[in-house]
C-alpha cells in the first residue's frame, strides 16, 4: 500500500490512495494511540464543486477543514477519508451512504454545493440520506454566519444523523465555512459522544483538555471570537484491590470511578445555542449547575462517583460505565465480560483486521480489512489494553446487533451477516434488521429495479408482455367503407320507395355501381359499393319481385327513411394509417393481440419477460406430492402457490425445490438461481432462528440487502436484495415460511417489483376505497388483513368482509379474499376501526 505524506494548511496526516473512487483513505496507528487519554474521532470531509472536480480551480475550503478539525480539542479527529465529487445529486447521496454505512465514519463534513444555485444540491443529497435533523446544529451555524455577513441568510445547509454518523453541510466560501465549525466546536464533544452511546469518556476528556487556557482552538480569522473555556475536572482511582497500573491509558474499571467535576462560572461561553450552559446568576444560584443533563442516560451501577458540590445536574441520571460498548471482532477474547491480563499482547493480523475504521480494500473494490506488511507490524502491536481503550470509543455492534445499515450503492458487499450464523445458544434475541415501513420498502425494491433488455417477437406471441415502444397503425380500419348489417346499399335520396335489386352475380369479380334506382344486397362487414351512402335493414324491405328459383330479389320497396351514411363503417373510422395503437410500457392481453394483428402490425418490440426462480428452505419440508407424510413433516405449500400465481401473469418459472437449511446449500442454490434467472424468491430461512441464514448469505455472494425487515403484519421477516452483475441487476426476495405472510408480501412487493422489470407503464399497486362490515381492533403495527369486497345496492363504496379467523398459518382466510385491508398501527387516538369507516384497501383478485 502506497502511503504519501500530506500537508493541509499546517495539519500533517498520513493518507493512502484508495484502490476504488471512495475518496482518499487515512489513518496512523500510532496516532490514534498516541494520546490515549482522548476520545477518537473518524472523520471524512467531502468537497462538492464541479471546478474543483475537473481541476480547474484547487480546493482550499476542504483541506483548511481537515486542518482545523485535527485541532480541535476535547478528541483526537482522525482524517479517514476525503473526496471531491461533481454537483450531482446521486454521486452525493451514494458517498454519503458508502461512508456512513460501510465505513462507519463518526463524522462527515461536506464543503460546498448549499447556495440558491440550481446545481447546488448537497442539502437535498443529505436530507435523503440523514435519518434525523440536527436542527440545533443548523440554527447554530446560520446564527453565527449571520452575524459577520448578510449573505449568509441564503445558507440551506443541514445538520443530521445517520445512524450513528453526524452529517454536517458546510458552505464552500472558506471565512464561511470555518465561521460553521466555530458555531458548534464547543458541542460537538457532546454530541459525538451520545451518538457513540459514551458521552461520559468525552465529558471527562473535556476535563481534562479544557484545563488548559491554551487549549481553545484558534481558526485565526480576523471575525472569530474566543470562547471561554468550560473548566471540568475527573480524577480516576484504580480499585484497591488490583495494582495502579503505570499505564496512564488503562481503562476504567466500573467498580472504581471517582469524578470530581467544577466549573468555573466566569468562563462560561455567552453564545451557546445548546441551551445547556447559562450564565444567568439567578438560575446558577437556584440549581448550581449550569449544565443540566436531567434524565440523561448515565449509569452509576457499582460505580462510585462522588458529586458533591459538582455543578452538574444527574438528578435521575443514568450513567451507564458498566457494560462499555466495546468491540474487538476477531480478537481472541472477550474483553466485555472477561478478566485478562493487560500486558498480553495481541497479533497485529487481528488489529489491523478489524480496529474499527482501519479497512483497505480489496481487489473487488468491496471494504476489507488485511494485515499490514510484516515492517509495519512491528509498530502496530498494542496490548489488549489499548485495544480496549480504542473500542470503548468506537462502537461496532455485533451480528446480535448489528443493524441494517440502508445502502443506495451497489458498489459492494454490506456488513450485515458479515460473521455468518451465529451457534444456537448464541444467537440474536432481538431482531438484527430494524423494520422500515411499508412504504418506504415499496420505494426501495421500485428504486433498484431496472427493466429488462428488449427483443422482438411475433405478435402473435406477445401475450403478456410489454411494449418496449410506441406501436401505430400500418393501415386504416377499415380500409374501405363497410355494411354493419344484413340489408341493402342504397342511395339515401331514392328511399323509401321502389328499386331494382342490382344481380351482382352478372358482373363476377368486377365492382358494382349502385346508380339512382337500383340497391345491392349486401352482408355484414360487405364493401360498400361505389355509389351508394347508406344502408337499409332486411326488415325495412318488402320483395316487389323475385326470380322463378326465388334465389334473388329483382325488385324491394324501401318502408323507413334512411340518412347518408346510417348503417355505414367509413374508412378509418376505428383507426387511421398512423394512428398511435400503444405506447411503450402497455402491457399485452387477448385483446391487444387482435387490435396489432387488424392493424397489419406482425412484429412488436417488447421487454423481455423475467424469468423468476422459486425454492423453498425448511428441514422439515417436503414435496405436496409425497404421500405418508411423518408427523414431523410438512407439506410445501408456498412453492407451488408462488409458482402458479407467476405463470398466471405469463412470467418463465424455474422450480428449484427445496433445500434443507444447510449453509453451504443455500449458497450453492442462490449462486445458481441468479445465474440462470432474473429474479430470486426464497420462502422461509428468514426470521430469527437458528437455521435463518439467507439474508446473510445473499451478501456472502457478493449482494447488497437493501432492507431486512418490513414494518407490516403478516410479513415483516421480508427482504430485498440486489446483485450487479456484468449483464444486470439480479433481485432477490426472501419471503417467510408461513404461507399467509409469504403471499401478503408477494403482493405487496414481489408483483409491483416484477411489474417494473417486465416494463409495464405502470407498477402501482392498485388501490381502491372500501367500508368495513364489522369493527377491527388495531394491533401496534401496521397490518393488512384478508377480505373480500360485496356491493350493495344504492352504495358507492363497497363493502369488505373479513374472511374469518386472520392467523397467518390459516391459508384459507387468503383463499377467497380480493382485498387486502390497509390498516394503520394502533395509536392513542385510533386503537378500532368502526363498522362502516372507509379505509384503503389493496386489490388482488379480480372485483
Amino acid at each position: 500500500m502506497a502511503y504519501q505524506r500530506r500537508k493541509a494548511e499546517g495539519a500533517a496526516y498520513w493518507v493512502k490512495t484508495a484502490k476504488l473512487d471512495r475518496g482518499t483513505l487515512g489513518m496512523s496507528l500510532s496516532q490514534v494511540l498516541s494520546d490515549k487519554k482522548s476520545p477518537a474521532i473518524f472523520v471524512g470531509v467531502l468537497t462538492i464543486d464541479d471546478k474543483c472536480y475537473n481541476a480547474q480551480k484547487k480546493d482550499v475550503t476542504g483541506p483548511k477543514i481537515q486542518s482545523i478539525l485535527t485541532e480541535i480539542k476535547g478528541f483526537r479527529v482522525i482524517i479517514r477519508t476525503e473526496k471531491i465529487v461533481r454537483d450531482n445529486i446521486d454521486e452525493i447521496k451514494n458517498t454519503l451512504c458508502v461512508w456512513s454505512d460501510k465505513l462507519a465514519l463518526d463524522m462527515i463534513i461536506t464543503v460546498g454545493g448549499i447556495s440558491l444555485k440550481a446545481n447546488s444540491v448537497t442539502p437535498e443529497a443529505t436530507q435523503f440520506v440523514v435519518q434525523r435533523e440536527a436542527t440545533g446544529l443548523q440554527t447554530a451555524m446560520v446564527m453565527r454566519c449571520l452575524k459577520d455577513d448578510p449573505r449568509s441568510m441564503v445558507f440551506r445547509g443541514i445538520a443530521g444523523i445517520r445512524n450513528k454518523t453526524l452529517i454536517i453541510n458546510l458552505p464552500g466560501y472558506l471565512q464561511t465555512a470555518v465561521a460553521c465549525i466555530e458555531a458548534i466546536s464547543t458541542s460537538l464533544p457532546v454530541v459525538l459522544g451520545q451518538l457513540k452511546d459514551n458521552e461520559q469518556v468525552f465529558k471527562e476528556t473535556i476535563t481534562q483538555k479544557s484545563s488548559q487556557k491554551d487549549d481553545m482552538i484558534n481558526f485565526n480569522l480576523p471575525f472569530t471570537s474566543q470562547a471561554p473555556a468550560v473548566t471540568l475536572q475527573t480524577k480516576i482511582t484504580p480499585p484497591s484491590n488490583q495494582p495502579r497500573s503505570t499505564n496512564d491509558s488503562q481503562t476504567l474499571d466500573s467498580s472504581s470511578v471517582s469524578s470530581a467535576i467544577s466549573t468555573d462560572h466566569s468562563q462560561i461561553p455567552t453564545s451557546l445555542s445548546s441551551g445547556l450552559l447559562s450564565t444567568d446568576p439567578q438560575i446558577l444560584e437556584e440549581n448550581h449547575a449550569p449544565v443540566d443533563i436531567h434524565h440523561a442516560p448515565v449509569d452509576i451501577h457499582h460505580a462510585p462517583v462522588d458529586i458533591h458540590h459538582a455543578p452538574v445536574d444527574i438528578h435521575h441520571a443514568p450513567v451507564d460505565i458498566h457494560h462499555a460498548p466495546v468491540d474487538i471482532h476477531h480478537a481472541p477474547v472477550d474483553i466485555q465480560h472477561t478478566e485478562f491480563d493487560i500486558n498480553q499482547e495481541i497479533d497485529a493480523h487481528h488489529v489491523s483486521e478489524d480496529i474499527h475504521h482501519a479497512s483497505s480494500l480489496n481487489g473487488n473494490g468491496d471494504t476489507h480489512y488485511e494485515s499490514q506488511s510484516e515492517d509495519n507490524r512491528s509498530s502496530n502491536l498494542i496490548s489488549k489494553n489499548d485495544l480496549l481503550q480504542i473500542n470503548q470509543l468506537q462502537v461496532v455492534s455485533s451480528f446480535a446487533e448489528n443493524p441494517f445499515q440502508e445502502s443506495f450503492s451497489d458498489s459492494g458487499v454490506s456488513d450485515i451477516g458479515s460473521l455468518g450464523a451465529p451457534k444456537t445458544a448464541r444467537r440474536a434475541r432481538v431482531y438484527p434488521y430494524p423494520p422500515v415501513s411499508l412504504e418506504k420498502a415499496f420505494g426501495l425494491v421500485l428504486y433498484h429495479t431496472v427493466p429488462t433488455s428488449i427483443t422482438t417477437t411475433k405478435v402473435k406471441d406477445a401475450l403478456y408482455y410489454a411494449l418496449a415502444e410506441d406501436v401505430t397503425s400500418k393501415e386504416s380500419i377499415p380500409v374501405l367503407p363497410t355494411s354493419i348489417l344484413d340489408g341493402y346499399a342504397v342511395i339515401a335520396s331514392d328511399v323509401p320507395g321502389d328499386l331494382e335489386v342490382i344481380n351482382n352475380k352478372q358482373f363476377g369479380n368486377s365492382p358494382v355501381y349502385v346508380s339512382a334506382g337500383k340497391c345491392l344486397r349486401v352482408n355484414t362487414g360487405d364493401t360498400m359499393p361505389p355509389g351508394s351512402n347508406a344502408c337499409v335493414k332486411v326488415e325495412d324491405t318488402t320483395v316487389l319481385q323475385e326470380t322463378e328459383d326465388g334465389d334473388y330479389e329483382l325488385a324491394i320497396r324501401v318502408n323507413e327513411l334512411v340518412k347518408v351514411g346510417e348503417f355505414v363503417r367509413d374508412s378509418g373510422c376505428d383507426l387511421q394509417k398512423g394512428d398511435l395503437i400503444y405506447s411503450a410500457g402497455t402491457k399485452l392481453n387477448q385483446i391487444s393481440i387482435g387490435i396489432l394483428a387488424a392493424a397489419g402490425v406482425s412484429n412488436v418490440p417488447v421487454y423481455k419477460l423475467p424469468v423468476v426462480a422459486v425454492f423453498s428452505i425448511g428441514n422439515k419440508l417436503v414435496d405436496q406430492n409425497k404421500e405418508n407424510v411423518r408427523l414431523d413433516e410438512i407439506r410445501d405449500t408456498n412453492r407451488p402457490t408462488l409458482l402458479m400465481l407467476l405463470r398466471n401473469q405469463g412470467y418463465p418459472t424455474i422450480d428449484y425445490g427445496i433445500l434443507p437449511s444447510n449453509r453451504a446449500q443455500v449458497k450453492e442454490m442462490l449462486t445458481l438461481a441468479y445465474q440462470n434467472a432474473d429474479a430470486v424468491i426464497s420462502t422461509g430461512g428468514c426470521s430469527l432462528g437458528d437455521k435463518d441464514i439467507v439474508k446473510s448469505v445473499i451478501q456472502e455472494i457478493g449482494g447488497t440487502l437493501h432492507f431486512g425487515r418490513v414494518n407490516i403484519k403478516p410479513g415483516a421477516p421480508a427482504a430485498f436484495g440486489t446483485l450487479k452483475t456484468a449483464a444486470s441487476k439480479k433481485l432477490f426476495f426472501c419471503l417467510p415460511g408461513v404461507s399467509v405472510p409469504a403471499l401478503t408480501a408477494y403482493y405487496l412487493l414481489v408483483k409491483p417489483c416484477l411489474q417494473k422489470l417486465s416494463g409495464f407503464k405502470t407498477s402501482e399497486r392498485k388501490i381502491i376505497k372500501s367500508r368495513v362490515s364489522s369493527d377491527i381492533n388495531l394491533g401496534p403495527t401496521p397490518e393488512c388483513q384478508r377480505a373480500t369486497v360485496r356491493y350493495e345496492k344504492n352504495e358507492v363504496v363497497p363493502f369488505a368482509d373479513v374472511t374469518g379467523n386472520q392467523s397467518i398459518h390459516r391459508l384459507q382466510s387468503m383463499a377467497a379474499a380480493n382485498l387486502l385491508l390497509l390498516l394503520p398501527g394502533k395509536t392513542s387516538d385510533l386503537s378500532v376501526i368502526k363498522k362502516g369507516q372507509i379505509i384503503d384497501s389493496l386489490v388482488i383478485d379480480e372485483i
